[in-house]
């Protein structure tokens, strides 16, 4: 009877290990929770499948590396199953599969929906983009069974899904939620840049210029920083490489910068160690911009 029990356990543990089939019931519906994932690449895996042997169960949101595959770099893919009532056969549907790291192309039911950045050998990461797609109507399954299929490819730090939780919900309001998120980034961006300048009127007309130069720096560089991770930002203009080398940029500087902005709050010439820091920091954020690969910020 003993064993009995420690059997049925045990196969009930393994059937919660495992992915359940998702009933979208209402929106916006969670696709948080276990995924089939499987690392390596083959595009045969972009099709609905059945075959499980090699595939195995992994919690999204969260970084491979943090799940049992620590220093994989490479391609991987993620597979989730969900059931679609025929009550939402009327709806605009996307998904917002959060931040990836670094670049994805998504499948649903076999048929690609879009990309962001670039898979090698033209390698372009997009860490920074918020990965919204629409699911065309014409690819769904109402009343039957749909799979989404990620493939992701990283090379260097954290790879997956890296948050928040991907949901699944109307376009239009999906689309709305990052309008008010770029609006937030913006207002401080703004908010930022309207300090900077004041601290910059009064160090043109009330002297006091080098105490208030690190005040300006520190202001502009981290409202870029915030910039940088708006969908309305430098990911419209630059290369999704070429916006994460200016998050580093910005973020390096914004740390050498606040050193020195503390030696100014407290009336106080600036340490020794904090000019050198903040000179390191300069450095690096050259460094960040000038450097070949992307992938090694």
């Amino acid at each position: 009877m003993k064993l009995g029990g420690l059997a049925l356990g045990l196969l009930a543990a393994s059937a919660l290990a495992q992915p359940a089939t998702r009933v979208v019931d209402s929106l916006p519906f969670s696709l948080e929770g276990q995924w089939w994932f499987r690392t390596g690449h083959d595009p045969a895996w972009s099709s609905p499948f059945r075959e499980k042997t090699h595939w195995q169960a992994i919690q999204v949101p969260g970084p491979w590396e943090r799940q049992g595959f620590s220093g994989y770099n490479g391609h991987a893919w993620y597979r989730l199953t969900f059931q679609l009532p025929s009550r939402f056969s009327g709806e605009s549907l996307g998904v917002d599969l959060g931040t990836l790291g670094d670049v994805d192309e998504v499948f649903l039911n076999g048929q690609r929906i879009g990309e962001s950045g670039a898979f090698p050998p033209t390698y372009d990461p997009a860490t920074l983009q918020r990965r919204i797609y629409r699911l065309p109507r014409a690819s769904l399954r109402f009343g039957e069974f749909n799979e989404l299929a990620v493939h992701v490819y990283n090379e260097w730090r954290f790879g997956g899904f890296l948050g928040p939780p991907p949901v699944l919900d109307r376009y239009e309001r999906l689309l709305a939620n990052q309008t008010a998120r770029d609006v937030v980034f913006w207002v401080g961006a703004t908010v930022l840049g309207v300090l900077a300048l004041l601290h910059g009127l009064i160090s043109l007309f009330y002297g006091g210029g080098r105490e208030q130069w690190p005040w300006i720096g520190f202001l502009v560089s981290f409202g870029l920083y915030q910039v940088t991770y708006a969908g309305f930002g430098p990911s419209l203009f630059f290369s999704p490489g070429l916006a994460f080398r200016l998050n580093v940029v910005f973020l390096l500087l914004s740390v050498g910068l606040f050193p020195l902005v503390l030696a100014t709050v407290f009336a106080r010439p600036a340490p020794t160690l904090a000019l050198v820091f903040a000179s390191v920091m300069g450095v690096g954020s050259g460094f960040a911009l000038l450097w070949r690969r992307a992938a090694d910020l």
